[in-house]
């Protein structure tokens, strides 16, 4: 490998080393979204709808898998749903980019409250009470 390619691969290599906790991170809350929806969904199914036992039971999986309800933005739908019916559950928030506090706080607190990811996750199933 010559001079020149080895110093267009360092910038590569130093990218994906400062970056590759935050990608990590961000699929990680992502796949804990969408497991939450698809408890919520399947619940809420069974149920009929959005009922006092389901939010209960869906804030209690979210408290386990570690998930603060106060800082994800929740959207469900409203009352009983008879079949043919549809239940619909969202869950989104925002992740902040944490790599730059590598570089200095002046550096994160300019580039990491600016760089922000959507974490969102949507589901739907068609009610299962008749």
């Amino acid at each position: 490998m010559q001079t020149p390619e080895k110093l267009i691969w360092l910038p590569i290599l130093a990218f994906f080393l400062i970056f590759m906790p935050d990608m990590i991170t961000y699929g990680q809350w992502q796949w804990k979204a969408h497991q939450i929806t698809d408890y919520a969904v399947e619940r809420m199914a069974a149920s009929g709808g959005w009922t006092d036992a389901v939010e209960q039971e869906v804030f209690e999986k979210m408290e386990e898998m570690g998930i603060n309800k106060d800082k994800w933005v929740i959207y469900h739908t409203e009352g009983v749903v008879k079949a043919p019916g549809n239940v619909g559950f969202q869950i989104s928030s925002k992740y902040h980019l944490r790599a730059f506090a590598i570089m200095g706080d002046k550096m994160q607190a300019a580039m990491g409250d600016s760089t922000v990811l959507t974490l969102r996750a949507n589901q739907e199933k068609s009610s299962q009470i008749y």
